[in-house]
Protein backbone atom coordinates (compact mmCIF):
# COMPACT_ATOMS: atom_id res chain seq x y z
CA UNK A 1 0.00 0.00 0.00
CA UNK A 2 1.23 3.49 -0.85
CA UNK A 3 0.99 5.93 2.00
CA UNK A 4 2.85 8.94 0.61
CA UNK A 5 2.54 9.30 -2.45
CA UNK A 6 -8.85 0.27 -27.74
CA UNK A 7 -7.37 -2.27 -29.62
CA UNK A 8 -4.42 -0.74 -31.40
CA UNK A 9 -3.41 1.36 -28.39
CA UNK A 10 -3.86 -1.29 -25.70
CA UNK A 11 -0.18 -1.87 -24.97
CA UNK A 12 1.38 1.30 -23.58
CA UNK A 13 4.85 0.81 -22.21
CA UNK A 14 6.07 3.55 -19.92
CA UNK A 15 9.68 3.77 -20.97
CA UNK A 16 10.09 7.52 -20.74
CA UNK A 17 10.58 7.86 -16.99
CA UNK A 18 14.15 6.53 -16.89
CA UNK A 19 14.15 2.75 -17.09
CA UNK A 20 16.22 0.52 -14.83
CA UNK A 21 19.25 -1.46 -15.92
CA UNK A 22 22.04 -0.45 -18.25
CA UNK A 23 22.10 -0.48 -22.04
CA UNK A 24 24.66 -2.93 -23.42
CA UNK A 25 27.18 -1.05 -25.51
CA UNK A 26 29.71 -2.29 -28.02
CA UNK A 27 32.54 0.01 -26.99
CA UNK A 28 34.56 0.60 -23.84
CA UNK A 29 33.31 3.74 -22.04
CA UNK A 30 36.56 5.61 -22.71
CA UNK A 31 37.10 4.40 -26.27
CA UNK A 32 36.65 7.04 -29.00
CA UNK A 33 34.62 5.67 -31.92
CA UNK A 34 32.87 7.00 -35.04
CA UNK A 35 29.13 6.41 -34.70
CA UNK A 36 28.11 8.39 -37.78
CA UNK A 37 26.30 5.48 -39.46
CA UNK A 38 24.35 4.70 -36.29
CA UNK A 39 23.16 8.31 -36.16
CA UNK A 40 22.10 8.35 -39.82
CA UNK A 41 20.21 5.09 -39.52
CA UNK A 42 18.47 6.18 -36.32
CA UNK A 43 17.26 9.39 -37.95
CA UNK A 44 15.97 7.40 -40.92
CA UNK A 45 14.21 4.93 -38.62
CA UNK A 46 12.61 7.63 -36.47
CA UNK A 47 11.32 9.48 -39.53
CA UNK A 48 9.87 6.23 -40.98
CA UNK A 49 8.19 5.32 -37.67
CA UNK A 50 7.11 8.41 -35.72
CA UNK A 51 3.57 9.53 -36.72
CA UNK A 52 4.27 13.27 -36.76
CA UNK A 53 6.42 12.93 -39.87
CA UNK A 54 3.37 12.08 -41.97
CA UNK A 55 1.08 14.65 -40.38
CA UNK A 56 3.82 17.28 -40.62
CA UNK A 57 3.33 18.44 -37.03
CA UNK A 58 7.02 18.31 -36.13
CA UNK A 59 8.25 20.37 -33.13
CA UNK A 60 9.96 23.53 -34.36
CA UNK A 61 13.32 22.57 -32.86
CA UNK A 62 13.51 19.17 -34.53
CA UNK A 63 15.28 20.06 -37.79
CA UNK A 64 18.05 21.96 -36.01
CA UNK A 65 18.47 19.13 -33.49
CA UNK A 66 18.71 16.63 -36.34
CA UNK A 67 21.31 18.76 -38.12
CA UNK A 68 23.37 19.10 -34.93
CA UNK A 69 23.13 15.36 -34.23
CA UNK A 70 24.36 14.30 -37.65
CA UNK A 71 27.13 16.90 -37.66
CA UNK A 72 28.41 16.06 -34.15
CA UNK A 73 28.18 12.32 -34.84
CA UNK A 74 30.53 12.73 -37.80
CA UNK A 75 33.38 12.99 -35.26
CA UNK A 76 34.77 10.23 -33.06
CA UNK A 77 33.28 10.28 -29.55
CA UNK A 78 32.96 8.01 -26.53
CA UNK A 79 29.88 5.86 -26.13
CA UNK A 80 28.62 8.05 -23.27
CA UNK A 81 29.03 11.18 -25.41
CA UNK A 82 27.15 9.48 -28.25
CA UNK A 83 24.34 8.56 -25.88
CA UNK A 84 24.03 12.21 -24.88
CA UNK A 85 24.05 13.36 -28.50
CA UNK A 86 21.28 10.84 -29.16
CA UNK A 87 19.32 12.00 -26.12
CA UNK A 88 19.46 15.61 -27.29
CA UNK A 89 18.23 14.61 -30.76
CA UNK A 90 15.31 12.53 -29.40
CA UNK A 91 14.39 15.18 -26.83
CA UNK A 92 13.59 17.58 -29.68
CA UNK A 93 10.46 15.45 -30.33
CA UNK A 94 9.15 16.46 -26.89
CA UNK A 95 7.91 12.91 -26.21
CA UNK A 96 8.75 11.07 -23.00
CA UNK A 97 8.06 7.69 -24.65
CA UNK A 98 10.65 8.21 -27.40
CA UNK A 99 13.95 7.84 -25.60
CA UNK A 100 17.07 5.78 -24.96
CA UNK A 101 16.43 2.71 -22.81
CA UNK A 102 19.23 3.40 -20.40
CA UNK A 103 18.79 3.89 -16.69
CA UNK A 104 20.41 4.76 -13.41
CA UNK A 105 21.57 2.27 -10.80
CA UNK A 106 22.57 4.89 -8.21
CA UNK A 107 20.85 8.04 -6.96
CA UNK A 108 21.64 10.66 -4.34
CA UNK A 109 20.22 9.81 -0.92
CA UNK A 110 18.36 13.09 -0.51
CA UNK A 111 15.01 14.57 -1.51
CA UNK A 112 14.52 17.81 -3.44
CA UNK A 113 11.60 19.77 -4.80
CA UNK A 114 11.88 22.05 -7.84
CA UNK A 115 9.79 25.15 -8.33
CA UNK A 116 10.20 28.03 -10.78
CA UNK A 117 13.67 26.87 -11.85
CA UNK A 118 14.88 26.71 -8.25
CA UNK A 119 15.87 23.57 -6.34
CA UNK A 120 14.95 23.29 -2.65
CA UNK A 121 15.53 20.86 0.18
CA UNK A 122 12.43 19.33 1.77
CA UNK A 123 11.55 18.59 5.38
CA UNK A 124 10.65 15.20 6.86
CA UNK A 125 7.09 15.58 5.56
CA UNK A 126 8.25 16.21 2.00
CA UNK A 127 7.39 19.89 2.13
CA UNK A 128 9.52 22.60 0.56
CA UNK A 129 11.89 24.46 2.89
CA UNK A 130 13.64 27.82 2.45
CA UNK A 131 16.99 26.09 1.81
CA UNK A 132 17.98 26.45 -1.86
CA UNK A 133 20.42 24.05 -3.50
CA UNK A 134 22.73 26.21 -5.62
CA UNK A 135 25.40 23.74 -6.67
CA UNK A 136 25.80 19.95 -6.97
CA UNK A 137 29.42 18.91 -7.13
CA UNK A 138 31.22 21.54 -9.16
CA UNK A 139 28.26 22.50 -11.36
CA UNK A 140 25.62 25.10 -10.58
CA UNK A 141 22.00 23.97 -10.40
CA UNK A 142 21.18 26.52 -13.10
CA UNK A 143 23.61 24.85 -15.51
CA UNK A 144 22.38 21.38 -14.53
CA UNK A 145 18.81 22.42 -15.32
CA UNK A 146 19.87 23.74 -18.73
CA UNK A 147 21.71 20.50 -19.50
CA UNK A 148 18.73 18.39 -18.44
CA UNK A 149 16.27 20.42 -20.47
CA UNK A 150 18.36 19.72 -23.57
CA UNK A 151 18.74 15.98 -22.93
CA UNK A 152 15.49 14.88 -21.24
CA UNK A 153 11.98 15.53 -22.61
CA UNK A 154 9.25 17.11 -20.50
CA UNK A 155 5.63 17.04 -21.64
CA UNK A 156 4.52 19.74 -19.21
CA UNK A 157 5.86 21.91 -16.40
CA UNK A 158 5.14 19.20 -13.84
CA UNK A 159 7.43 16.86 -15.79
CA UNK A 160 10.12 19.50 -15.93
CA UNK A 161 9.93 20.07 -12.17
CA UNK A 162 9.99 16.29 -11.59
CA UNK A 163 13.09 15.93 -13.77
CA UNK A 164 14.78 18.83 -12.00
CA UNK A 165 14.00 17.47 -8.53
CA UNK A 166 14.25 13.69 -8.93
CA UNK A 167 15.99 12.60 -12.13
CA UNK A 168 18.76 15.13 -11.41
CA UNK A 169 19.98 12.86 -8.58
CA UNK A 170 21.14 10.08 -10.90
CA UNK A 171 24.86 9.31 -10.77
CA UNK A 172 25.28 8.79 -14.53
CA UNK A 173 23.35 11.96 -15.31
CA UNK A 174 25.50 14.05 -12.97
CA UNK A 175 28.67 12.63 -14.52
CA UNK A 176 27.38 13.34 -18.04
CA UNK A 177 26.52 16.91 -17.03
CA UNK A 178 30.10 17.51 -15.88
CA UNK A 179 29.86 16.92 -12.14
CA UNK A 180 32.82 15.44 -10.30
CA UNK A 181 31.22 12.33 -8.86
CA UNK A 182 32.66 9.66 -6.57
CA UNK A 183 30.91 7.66 -3.83
CA UNK A 184 29.34 10.89 -2.71
CA UNK A 185 28.95 14.46 -3.91
CA UNK A 186 29.04 17.81 -2.15
CA UNK A 187 26.03 20.08 -2.52
CA UNK A 188 25.99 23.79 -1.73
CA UNK A 189 22.96 25.16 0.11
CA UNK A 190 21.87 28.78 0.54
CA UNK A 191 19.52 29.88 3.29
CA UNK A 192 18.93 33.54 4.16
CA UNK A 193 22.17 34.57 2.48
CA UNK A 194 24.30 31.98 4.25
CA UNK A 195 25.98 29.23 2.19
CA UNK A 196 26.75 25.82 3.63
CA UNK A 197 27.90 22.48 2.23
CA UNK A 198 26.68 18.94 2.72
CA UNK A 199 28.07 15.62 1.52
CA UNK A 200 25.47 13.25 0.12
CA UNK A 201 26.00 9.55 -0.57
CA UNK A 202 24.76 7.63 -3.60
CA UNK A 203 22.48 4.68 -2.94
CA UNK A 204 21.08 1.97 -5.22
CA UNK A 205 17.70 2.57 -6.79
CA UNK A 206 16.92 -1.12 -6.30
CA UNK A 207 18.80 -4.28 -5.50
CA UNK A 208 20.66 -5.68 -8.50
CA UNK A 209 18.32 -7.42 -10.91
CA UNK A 210 15.17 -5.80 -9.52
CA UNK A 211 13.04 -3.71 -11.84
CA UNK A 212 10.35 -2.58 -9.41
CA UNK A 213 9.89 -1.13 -5.93
CA UNK A 214 6.68 -2.97 -5.06
CA UNK A 215 5.93 -6.52 -3.90
CA UNK A 216 2.76 -6.94 -5.99
CA UNK A 217 1.67 -5.46 -9.28
CA UNK A 218 -1.77 -4.99 -7.77
CA UNK A 219 -3.28 -5.55 -4.35
CA UNK A 220 -6.73 -4.96 -2.86
CA UNK A 221 -7.69 -4.21 0.71
CA UNK A 222 -11.04 -3.46 2.32
CA UNK A 223 -10.74 -0.31 4.43
CA UNK A 224 -14.01 -0.11 6.31
CA UNK A 225 -16.60 0.16 3.55
CA UNK A 226 -14.03 1.24 0.92
CA UNK A 227 -12.25 -1.18 -1.43
CA UNK A 228 -8.70 0.14 -1.90
CA UNK A 229 -7.07 -1.05 -5.15
CA UNK A 230 -3.31 -0.47 -5.06
CA UNK A 231 -2.40 -0.58 -8.76
CA UNK A 232 1.40 -0.33 -8.87
CA UNK A 233 1.78 -1.25 -12.53
CA UNK A 234 -0.40 -1.86 -15.56
CA UNK A 235 1.95 -4.62 -16.71
CA UNK A 236 0.05 -7.44 -15.01
CA UNK A 237 0.35 -11.12 -15.78
CA UNK A 238 -2.78 -13.07 -16.70
CA UNK A 239 -3.15 -14.61 -13.25
CA UNK A 240 -2.92 -11.27 -11.44
CA UNK A 241 -5.35 -9.78 -13.93
CA UNK A 242 -7.99 -12.50 -13.49
CA UNK A 243 -7.71 -12.62 -9.69
CA UNK A 244 -8.27 -8.89 -9.35
CA UNK A 245 -11.16 -8.87 -11.81
CA UNK A 246 -12.80 -11.53 -9.63
CA UNK A 247 -12.08 -9.48 -6.49
CA UNK A 248 -13.87 -6.49 -7.98
CA UNK A 249 -16.81 -8.65 -9.11
CA UNK A 250 -17.09 -10.14 -5.63
CA UNK A 251 -16.98 -6.74 -3.95
CA UNK A 252 -19.76 -5.50 -6.21
CA UNK A 253 -21.88 -8.55 -5.35
CA UNK A 254 -21.28 -7.93 -1.65
CA UNK A 255 -22.56 -4.38 -1.95
CA UNK A 256 -19.33 -2.34 -1.85
CA UNK A 257 -20.06 1.09 -3.33
CA UNK A 258 -16.89 3.06 -2.53
CA UNK A 259 -13.62 2.43 -4.40
CA UNK A 260 -10.15 3.96 -4.48
CA UNK A 261 -7.77 3.12 -7.34
CA UNK A 262 -4.23 4.21 -6.48
CA UNK A 263 -2.02 4.82 -9.53
CA UNK A 264 0.57 6.97 -7.81
CA UNK A 265 4.05 5.95 -9.01
CA UNK A 266 2.44 3.68 -11.63
CA UNK A 267 4.48 4.13 -14.82
CA UNK A 268 2.05 2.30 -17.09
CA UNK A 269 1.88 -0.83 -19.19
CA UNK A 270 -1.30 -2.25 -20.74
CA UNK A 271 -4.43 -0.08 -20.48
CA UNK A 272 -6.71 -3.09 -20.95
CA UNK A 273 -6.95 -3.84 -17.24
CA UNK A 274 -7.73 -0.20 -16.48
CA UNK A 275 -10.69 -0.33 -18.83
CA UNK A 276 -11.77 -3.72 -17.50
CA UNK A 277 -11.87 -2.39 -13.92
CA UNK A 278 -14.20 0.41 -14.96
CA UNK A 279 -16.41 -2.02 -16.87
CA UNK A 280 -16.63 -4.33 -13.84
CA UNK A 281 -17.79 -1.32 -11.81
CA UNK A 282 -20.67 -0.92 -14.26
CA UNK A 283 -19.23 2.09 -16.06
CA UNK A 284 -18.82 2.94 -19.73
CA UNK A 285 -15.60 4.85 -20.29
CA UNK A 286 -14.97 7.47 -23.01
CA UNK A 287 -12.57 6.73 -25.87
CA UNK A 288 -9.19 8.22 -26.66
CA UNK A 289 -8.71 9.36 -30.22
CA UNK A 290 -5.56 8.15 -31.89
CA UNK A 291 -3.34 8.35 -34.91
CA UNK A 292 -1.30 5.19 -35.47
CA UNK A 293 1.53 4.95 -37.99
CA UNK A 294 2.31 1.66 -39.68
CA UNK A 295 5.98 1.04 -40.34
CA UNK A 296 8.46 -1.81 -40.87
CA UNK A 297 8.97 -1.91 -37.10
CA UNK A 298 5.23 -2.27 -36.40
CA UNK A 299 5.08 -5.15 -38.88
CA UNK A 300 8.00 -6.84 -37.14
CA UNK A 301 7.05 -6.16 -33.52
CA UNK A 302 3.27 -5.67 -33.52
CA UNK A 303 2.19 -7.83 -36.41
CA UNK A 304 0.53 -5.07 -38.43
CA UNK A 305 -0.22 -5.98 -42.03
CA UNK A 306 0.81 -2.64 -43.49
CA UNK A 307 4.32 -1.19 -43.36
CA UNK A 308 3.26 2.38 -44.09
CA UNK A 309 0.31 4.73 -43.74
CA UNK A 310 -1.83 6.08 -40.90
CA UNK A 311 -4.86 4.73 -39.07
CA UNK A 312 -7.05 7.24 -37.23
CA UNK A 313 -9.99 7.31 -34.83
CA UNK A 314 -11.65 10.35 -33.26
CA UNK A 315 -12.02 10.85 -29.53
CA UNK A 316 -15.42 9.91 -28.08
CA UNK A 317 -16.45 11.80 -24.95
CA UNK A 318 -19.65 9.80 -24.33
CA UNK A 319 -19.43 7.92 -21.05
CA UNK A 320 -21.82 6.42 -18.50
CA UNK A 321 -20.97 6.50 -14.79
CA UNK A 322 -22.45 4.11 -12.25
CA UNK A 323 -24.52 6.33 -9.99
CA UNK A 324 -24.33 3.71 -7.23
CA UNK A 325 -20.50 3.77 -7.20
CA UNK A 326 -18.30 6.44 -5.64
CA UNK A 327 -14.84 6.22 -7.18
CA UNK A 328 -11.65 8.10 -6.35
CA UNK A 329 -8.43 7.75 -8.38
CA UNK A 330 -5.12 8.83 -6.83
CA UNK A 331 -2.41 10.33 -9.05
CA UNK A 332 0.96 11.97 -8.59
CA UNK A 333 3.87 13.24 -10.64
CA UNK A 334 5.02 9.69 -11.45
CA UNK A 335 1.65 8.51 -12.78
CA UNK A 336 2.43 7.74 -16.41
CA UNK A 337 1.21 6.25 -19.69
CA UNK A 338 -1.59 3.67 -19.21
CA UNK A 339 -2.02 4.84 -15.60
CA UNK A 340 -2.54 8.39 -16.88
CA UNK A 341 -5.09 6.98 -19.32
CA UNK A 342 -7.08 5.47 -16.44
CA UNK A 343 -7.22 8.81 -14.63
CA UNK A 344 -8.14 10.55 -17.89
CA UNK A 345 -11.00 8.10 -18.54
CA UNK A 346 -12.37 8.89 -15.09
CA UNK A 347 -11.80 12.65 -15.33
CA UNK A 348 -13.18 13.20 -18.84
CA UNK A 349 -16.03 10.70 -18.44
CA UNK A 350 -17.00 12.12 -15.04
CA UNK A 351 -16.85 8.60 -13.65
CA UNK A 352 -15.31 9.63 -10.34
CA UNK A 353 -12.98 12.05 -8.60
CA UNK A 354 -9.24 12.48 -9.22
CA UNK A 355 -7.31 13.24 -6.02
CA UNK A 356 -3.60 14.01 -5.66
CA UNK A 357 -0.95 15.67 -7.78
CA UNK A 358 -0.67 16.51 -11.48
CA UNK A 359 0.98 13.81 -13.62
CA UNK A 360 4.18 14.53 -15.51
CA UNK A 361 2.59 12.71 -18.46
CA UNK A 362 0.29 14.83 -20.63
CA UNK A 363 -3.25 13.36 -20.99
CA UNK A 364 -2.80 13.63 -24.77
CA UNK A 365 0.53 12.02 -25.58
CA UNK A 366 2.58 9.90 -27.97
CA UNK A 367 3.01 6.25 -27.06
CA UNK A 368 2.55 2.66 -28.28
CA UNK A 369 6.28 2.14 -28.59
CA UNK A 370 8.43 -0.07 -30.77
CA UNK A 371 12.13 -0.66 -30.23
CA UNK A 372 15.19 -0.09 -32.37
CA UNK A 373 18.75 -1.22 -31.61
CA UNK A 374 21.60 0.70 -33.21
CA UNK A 375 23.91 -1.67 -35.04
CA UNK A 376 27.30 -0.44 -33.84
CA UNK A 377 26.71 1.13 -30.44
CA UNK A 378 23.96 -1.38 -29.48
CA UNK A 379 22.01 1.47 -27.88
CA UNK A 380 18.30 0.61 -27.66
CA UNK A 381 15.76 3.32 -28.44
CA UNK A 382 12.00 3.27 -27.96
CA UNK A 383 9.97 5.11 -30.62
CA UNK A 384 6.31 6.08 -30.35
CA UNK A 385 3.99 4.98 -33.15
CA UNK A 386 0.75 6.52 -31.86
CA UNK A 387 -0.57 9.92 -30.89
CA UNK A 388 -3.33 9.60 -28.28
CA UNK A 389 -5.87 12.41 -27.82
CA UNK A 390 -7.81 12.65 -24.58
CA UNK A 391 -11.56 12.14 -24.89
CA UNK A 392 -12.35 15.74 -23.91
CA UNK A 393 -10.70 17.59 -26.78
CA UNK A 394 -11.63 20.97 -25.24
CA UNK A 395 -9.81 20.26 -21.99
CA UNK A 396 -6.13 20.98 -21.29
CA UNK A 397 -4.14 18.59 -23.50
CA UNK A 398 -0.89 18.98 -21.57
CA UNK A 399 -1.96 18.49 -17.94
CA UNK A 400 -4.43 16.25 -16.15
CA UNK A 401 -5.41 18.41 -13.19
CA UNK A 402 -6.93 16.53 -10.23
CA UNK A 403 -10.36 17.53 -8.97
CA UNK A 404 -8.85 17.70 -5.49
CA UNK A 405 -5.21 18.83 -5.39
CA UNK A 406 -3.17 17.68 -2.42
CA UNK A 407 -0.22 19.58 -0.99
CA UNK A 408 3.37 18.28 -1.33
CA UNK A 409 3.91 15.68 1.37
CA UNK A 410 0.18 15.28 2.05
CA UNK A 411 -1.11 11.70 2.02
CA UNK A 412 -3.56 11.52 -0.88
CA UNK A 413 -4.92 8.20 0.35
CA UNK A 414 -6.03 9.65 3.66
CA UNK A 415 -7.51 12.62 1.80
CA UNK A 416 -9.48 10.22 -0.43
CA UNK A 417 -10.74 8.13 2.50
CA UNK A 418 -11.92 11.30 4.25
CA UNK A 419 -13.57 12.51 1.04
CA UNK A 420 -15.46 9.27 0.44
CA UNK A 421 -16.49 8.90 4.09
CA UNK A 422 -18.02 12.38 4.02
CA UNK A 423 -20.10 11.55 0.93
CA UNK A 424 -23.55 10.09 1.44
Amino acid sequence: MKTGKNGIVALLLAVGMISNGQTLCAANNSEVVLYQQDAKELVDTVERTYPDFIDGDIPKGYEQAKKDYLEQSSKKVTIEDFKNLTRAYLTSLEDAHTTILDGEMYTLDIDFVASKDTLYLVDDQGRQTDSKVIKIGNVTVEDLFKWMDKHYPAENQIARDYMHADVIKGQLLLKAAGCKVEQDVTIQIENQGKVSEKKVQFIKYHNEGETQQYEKGIDTQLMGDILYIDLNTCMLNKEEFEIQVENIKKSMEEGVTKYIIDVRDNTGGDATFCRTMLEEMGMKYPEFGYTFRNSPLTVEQRGTEKSEGLEKEDSILTAVPNKDIQLAVLTNEKTFSAATMLATYVKDGKLGTIIGRISSNAPSFSADTVYYTMKQSKIVVSISTSILLRPDTKADQTMLVPDIMTEPGEDSLQRAIKYLNEKK
